[in-house]
């Protein structure tokens, strides 16, 4: 499994993915609540309607729940793919973001953070 992970450069853009993919889904659910039509839009129920029960949730939870389960997908091979013996950050990510002002995005994870990440993408699936 390590020899796959370390053939598609997992440990360069896992970080960066565990970031976007939920912000990824959540546009998708904004744009399928924008072309959604009919009884299906929210903004067409009366007020106070059950959402669940007249079927407008149904499409949002669908995203929402295929978006958790890629981003829980994506996580697990951070169970592999992590050293525990290296006291050093892994998956690191530096990347200059306004060089003006010689900011930088930086980011990586050590043991406890490796584990808090599984649990988090294995809570968002539940």
């Amino acid at each position: 499994m390590n020899g796959f992970l370390s053939s598609i450069g997992y440990d360069r853009w896992i970080l960066p993915a565990l970031l976007v993919i939920p912000m990824a889904g959540a546009l998708l659910i904004w744009v399928q609540g924008a072309l959604a039509s009919g009884p299906t839009r929210a903004s067409d129920q009366p007020a106070g309607a059950d959402e669940i029960a007249t079927g407008v949730a149904s499409a949002p939870r669908v995203l929402a729940l295929l978006t958790f389960l890629v981003e829980f997908v994506v996580s697990l091979g951070l169970w592999w793919a992590f050293d525990p013996v290296s006291p050093n950050w892994q998956f690191a990510v530096d990347k200059l973001w306004i060089p003006a002002w010689g900011v930088h995005f930086a980011i990586g994870i050590d043991g406890m953070a490796m584990m808090m990440i599984l649990l988090t993408t294995f809570i968002m699936v539940l």
